[in-house]
């Protein structure tokens, strides 16, 4: 069966989002078409998180104590290497919509704030002027800080990363294609049976807005604009100017136009990353040309979407943040439950149906 053909369904619109995903009217969930449900019988290790990832996958309790369908933790892989707000700890929830949490890697010390549209609290960035202000916008991310070491600017990446082996080869890679496609026309996708998937893309080039200052002079990370000529005088409008974030972006999707560069410590470094094409609270995708949406849960097998930024070529990370879903992990529970529930109801039906003929 071809990739295209695994996805059909029922007649249905995605967003056509274009590189950057902004457009603003229906949000996601409005326009995705479910297709591809987790059954009432599945393979239980499909829905058991890889060892590496196990440690930080919250219970089932958590999401109902946190109110929210979404859980942000860090990476289990990165214990000593990373801190949350001063902590070791990669399994602790992190905070969403309310404010800021410091991170520190071997490789950059800053801050992160992260907003997820239907989670608690987000509602005032929904706000004209917020974070998702924007119709379309399901997340939004601004991170601000300083580099530890120079990295070389093209093997600064962003992306997603699963340790499981792929079920379904062909599949994964058309899924994992139109995903990075969107972010950069420059990406890198790996899927290969028998082996660890990603896809990987460069910051530079994907972000919605990068904004490089002097330290003391960085703006309020949620306040930033474009503006990377401090970093890179070469690349700026007329008179000097800035240019427009697309501009950037178009001009950075280009690998000789970041051959040479390097990011470092001399400079404060502020990032928005934002996208419509994820609902992450019932964790479906739309894809640009795709009329319908995927449901993930049954594509990515219990393994989470990541917000993350790394040295390619060290392989040492950014950052890297694991976004748990209690539909990626429980779903599966779900829908089991509720079929032994309807079995034991028309069970109960016949046995009184039964006591009442005597």
């Amino acid at each position: 069966m071809s990739p295209a053909a695994a996805l059909e369904g029922p007649p249905g619109s995605v967003m056509d989002a274009g590189k950057s995903g902004l457009g603003c009217g229906a949000a996601p969930s409005d326009l995705l078409v479910e297709v591809d449900a987790v059954p009432a019988a599945v393979d239980a290790a499909r829905f058991t998180p890889h060892k590496s990832q196990a440690a930080a996958a919250p219970p089932r309790e958590a999401f109902a104590a946190a109110g929210s369908p979404v859980i942000v933790t860090g990476a289990p892989a990165l214990h000593g290497i990373q801190t949350l707000n001063g902590s070791p700890d990669q399994t602790a929830q992190l905070p969403l919509n309310t404010r800021a949490m410091d991170v520190e890697t071997d490789l950059f010390k800053g801050r992160i704030q992260l907003t997820i549209r239907g989670t608690p609290g987000a509602e005032a960035a929904a706000r004209p002027g917020g974070a998702l202000s924007c119709g379309r916008r399901s997340f939004h991310v601004a991170i601000q800080g300083r580099f530890k070491r120079a990295i070389s600017a093209a093997e600064l990446l962003s992306g997603q990363e699963y340790p499981k082996a792929p079920r379904t080869p062909s599949l994964m890679h058309f899924v994992f294609s139109g995903a990075a496609r969107v972010f950069a026309a420059t990406n890198e996708v790996h899927v290969k049976e028998g082996e660890p998937m990603h896809f990987h893309y460069p910051a530079i080039a994907s972000a919605q807005l990068i904004n490089v200052s002097r330290p003391g002079e960085e703006p309020d990370p949620l306040e930033a604009e474009e503006d990377v000529t401090l970093w890179a005088p070469d690349v700026a409008g007329r008179g000097g100017a800035p240019l427009a974030s697309a501009a950037r972006a178009r001009f950075f999707d280009k690998p000789s136009n970041l051959a040479g560069r390097v990011v470092g410590p001399e400079y404060v470094w502020t990032m928005h990353i934002h996208q419509a094409l994820i609902d992450f609270t019932t964790y479906k995708l739309g894809l640009p040309g795709v009329p319908v949406g995927i449901d993930l849960v049954n594509i990515l097998d219990a393994q989470p979407l990541q917000i993350m930024a790394k040295d390619g070529k060290s392989g040492e990370y950014v950052f890297n943040l694991l976004v748990w879903s209690r539909r990626l992990l429980y779903a599966h529970a779900d829908a089991e439950e509720a079929a032994a529930g309807s079995v034991s109801e028309k069970i109960k039906g016949r046995f009184k149906g039964l006591l009442s003929g005597w």
